[in-house]
C-alpha cells in the first residue's frame, strides 16, 4: 500500500471524521488507519477508539492500546488519559483479541494446550499501575482536570507511585476547580483518613456534599454516612436516609442497604415499604450480597412485607452463590427442610460443604450428620469424623460431642478412650445438655459413691438446661430425692411448651405414684396427648392400662392398637405383647404367622421374654407359655 505523505494526513483525518457524522463508518475507518500510520496524532486517537469500540471495525483492545501509546507519545493529552485509565484496569483477553469472553473460556475448556501455546501469559492482561501513573500525570500537566483527579487518588492511595498526600491535595484541588466530582470526592477522602494530621470531618463531609451535587453517588454515599454519624456534620437521619436514596439512584449499592436499614427503623407507609425493597432487589441483583440478606430476612420475618419462604430461599441463594458461607448454610437448612424450594437433601448436603469449607461450624457439623446417615451424600464415618472434627475444632459443643461418640466407639487402646471421652467432657463444659446426660450414664454404670454424686451434678445442670432425659433419669434415682420438685417443675414446663417426652415421662410418673403423688386423671391426659404425637412409651402405657383395665375401662382391642403404635415406633416390650395378642387372638383375630414376626422382632431389640420364646419355638415347644 502507497504510504501516505504526512502533509495529506490532515486531509484524510478531516474526512474521515465528516464520514463519521453522515454514518460512513466503514470508509471513516480506512481514512483514519492511513492517516494514523503517517503519524497523524489526532487520528491515531481516533482509530484507538475506533478499535476499542468497535466502529467501523473489528473490537480490539491490543490494537487500541497500541494506537493510544503511538499518539501518547506525540503528546495528545485525550490518548494519554485514555491510555492511563486502560493500563490502570486488569482486561481479560477477550478484550485484548477481540475474541468473545466466551468462546475463549470454551475454548479453554475444551483444548487447554492450544490455549497455553496462544496465550502463555493466560487469559487476562494485567494492570500496569506504574505506567498508568506516568501517563496519567503527563496529562494532568498538560491541564486535563479528570487526569488531574485520576493522579490525584494514585497519589493519595499509593497505587503505581510513591504515596504522597500534599501532592495528592494539590491536584485534587486543582481538578476540582474544574467542577470534577471524582476530585470533589477525593477531598471528602482525603480530609477523613483516621490519624492523619490534617484530618478534618467537616472539611469531609463538605467536599462529599460537593461530589453529590455534580452527580457522584458514592460522594451522596459518603455525605449520608457522615449525617447519620454526625461526623462533620449535625446528625440528621431523615436527610441521611435522603441521600441514601440519592446515592442507590446514582448506582452506589451499598446506599440502597443503608438507607433500607435507617428506614426501617422508623414507620413507613406501604408506598415507601415498597420503593426501599425494589432498590434492594437492584443492589442485590448487582451482587451485593448485604441487600441479598436483608431481603431474605425481611421476607422471612414479615417485616413490612408479606412473608414468603420463596423469596427466602431465592435471596439466600443469590448471596451463597456470592460465596457468602451464612448464606449457603441457611440456603442448605432450605433444602434439607423443603421450604421455598423442594426437598432435596443432595443440594442440602451441597451448600453445607460450601458453608463448611468457608469456616462456618455449624454446616460442617451438619454436613458430618449427613456423612453419617448417608443423606444426599454417600454415607462415609470418615467422612463423618472429618466434618465433626472441623466443626469441633470450631468449639461447636454438638460436634465435639458427636466426634467423641465415634472415636469411642473406634478407640482400641487406652488413650484412644482417653482422648475420646474428653472431647465428651469438653462439650459438656461448653454447655451440650446432652452431653452432660452421656457422661453421666457412663459415671452412673461405674456404681461408686463418688461417680454418684458427679452424675447427679451433671444431670442437675442438663436439667436446668431444659434437657428431658435428665429429669427421666432423675426420677429413677432414689439420691436424687431432693431434686424431685425441680424435676417436676422441669418437667411440667417442657410439657407447657409442647415436649412430647416430658408429657409421657410426666404422665408415667404421675400414674405410678413411685416419686411423685399419683394423679391418675392427669396422667392419662398426659399420656393421651403424648400419644397423639407419636410418643412410643406413651402408647406402650395406654397399651397396658386398656388391657389390664387398671383406671380405665378394660378394652382389649383399644390396648392392642396402642401396643401396635407403640411397636411400630420400635418398642421392643410392645412388640413383644403385640406378638402375644396375636398368637391367642386378644382384642385382635388369631394371627400366628404374625405373631411370631413380631416376638422376632421384639427378641432383635433384646426383649429377653421374645428371645427364650424363639429359641423354644425353634425347639419346638408348645405356645402355651406366652401371655400378654
Amino acid at each position: 500500500m502507497m504510504r501516505v505523505p504526512r502533509f495529506a494526513a490532515g486531509y484524510l483525518y478531516r474526512r474521515a471524521e465528516r464520514q463519521r457524522a453522515r454514518g460512513q463508518a466503514a470508509a471513516a475507518h480506512r481514512d483514519l488507519a492511513r492517516a494514523a500510520r503517517a503519524g497523524h496524532a489526532s487520528a491515531q486517537h481516533a482509530l484507538a477508539r475506533a478499535y476499542q469500540s468497535g466502529q467501523g471495525c473489528g473490537r480490539s483492545g491490543a490494537l487500541a492500546k497500541h494506537w493510544y501509546i503511538a499518539a501518547a507519545e506525540q503528546g495528545h493529552v485525550d490518548a494519554q488519559f485514555e491510555l492511563g485509565l486502560i493500563l490502570l484496569n486488569a482486561r481479560d483477553l477477550g478484550w485484548m483479541t477481540g475474541a468473545s469472553a466466551a468462546w475463549l473460556k470454551c475454548r479453554a475448556d475444551q483444548d487447554t494446550a492450544l490455549i497455553d501455546a496462544l496465550f502463555p501469559a493466560g487469559l487476562a492482561s494485567n494492570s500496569e499501575p506504574e505506567a498508568a501513573f506516568t501517563w496519567l500525570r503527563y496529562a494532568a500537566e498538560a491541564g486535563k482536570p479528570e487526569a488531574q483527579a485520576n493522579v490525584g487518588w494514585l497519589l493519595l492511595t499509593g497505587k503505581g507511585c510513591v504515596g504522597d498526600r500534599a501532592e495528592a491535595h494539590r491536584w485534587f484541588t486543582a481538578a476540582a476547580a474544574h467542577e470534577i466530582s471524582q476530585a470533589a470526592l477525593g477531598l471528602a477522602e482525603y480530609y477523613k483518613t483516621p490519624d492523619a494530621a490534617d484530618r478534618d470531618l467537616a472539611q469531609s463531609a463538605h467536599w462529599a456534599r460537593k461530589a453529590s451535587a455534580l452527580g457522584n453517588g458514592s460522594g451522596s454515599y459518603l455525605y449520608g454516612a457522615a449525617l447519620r454519624d454526625g461526623a462533620g456534620a449535625e446528625q440528621n437521619l431523615m436527610e441521611a436516609e435522603r441521600y441514601f436514596t440519592l446515592a442507590s439512584e446514582q448506582g452506589h449499592l451499598t446506599a440502597a442497604y443503608d438507607g433500607a436499614v435507617l428506614a426501617l427503623a422508623r414507620q413507613l407507609a406501604p408506598a415507601e415499604v415498597g420503593a426501599i425493597i425494589e432498590r434492594l432487589r437492584l443492589s442485590a441483583k448487582r451482587d451485593h450480597i448485604p441487600s441479598a440478606l436483608l431481603l431474605a430476612d425481611l421476607y422471612g420475618r414479615g417485616d413490612r412485607v408479606k412473608p414468603d419462604l420463596r423469596e427466602v430461599a431465592h435471596w439466600y441463594r443469590v448471596a451463597a452463590d456470592l460465596g457468602n458461607a451464612q448464606a449457603q448454610f441457611m440456603t442448605g437448612c432450605l433444602y434439607a427442610r423443603g421450604e421455598g424450594v423442594g426437598l432435596d437433601l443432595r443440594h442440602a448436603a451441597r451448600y453445607f460443604e460450601l458453608a463448611g469449607r468457608g469456616g462456618h461450624v455449624q454446616a460442617a457439623f451438619n454436613l458430618g450428620v449427613f456423612r453419617l446417615n448417608g443423606q444426599g451424600v454417600e454415607r462415609s464415618v470418615s467422612e463423618a469424623r472429618r466434618w465433626f472434627s472441623i466443626a469441633a475444632d470450631g468449639g461447636l459443643a454438638q460436634a465435639q460431642l458427636r466426634l467423641g461418640q465415634i472415636l469411642e466407639q473406634e478407640a482400641t487402646t487406652p488413650q484412644e478412650l482417653a482422648s475420646a471421652r474428653t472431647l465428651i467432657e469438653r462439650a459438656s463444659a461448653r454447655g451440650s445438655s446432652e452431653a452432660k446426660l452421656t457422661l453421666a450414664r457412663r459415671l452412673l454404670a461405674d456404681d461408686t459413691a463418688d461417680h454418684e454424686r458427679q452424675a447427679l451434678v451433671l444431670l442437675r445442670e442438663a436439667m436446668n438446661a431444659g434437657e428431658v432425659g435428665a429429669c427421666e433419669m432423675l426420677l429413677q434415682r432414689e439420691s436424687a430425692g431432693p431434686d424431685l420438685d425441680a424435676v417436676l417443675q422441669s418437667l411440667e414446663q417442657a410439657a407447657r411448651k409442647g415436649s412430647d417426652r416430658a408429657k409421657a415421662i410426666l404422665g408415667e410418673a404421675l400414674l405410678s405414684g413411685e416419686r411423685l403423688p399419683a394423679d391418675i386423671p392427669r396422667s392419662i391426659a398426659l399420656l393421651t396427648e403424648a400419644a397423639a404425637a407419636k410418643e412410643a412409651r406413651a402408647h406402650f402405657l395406654l397399651g397396658v392400662l386398656f388391657c389390664q383395665g387398671a383406671h380405665v375401662s378394660k378394652d382389649l382391642a383399644l390396648g392392642y392398637e396402642h401396643y401396635v403404635e407403640a411397636a411400630q415406633l420400635n418398642d421392643g416390650i410392645a412388640q413383644y405383647n403385640v406378638g402375644v395378642m396375636l398368637l391367642q387372638g386378644l382384642g385382635v383375630e388369631k394371627n400366628a404367622e404374625d405373631g411370631v414376626g413380631w416376638i422376632r422382632r421384639a427378641a432383635s431389640n433384646g426383649v429377653e421374654r421374645a428371645a427364650e420364646f424363639i429359641q423354644g419355638l425353634e425347639r419346638g415347644a408348645l405356645l402355651t407359655d406366652a401371655h400378654a
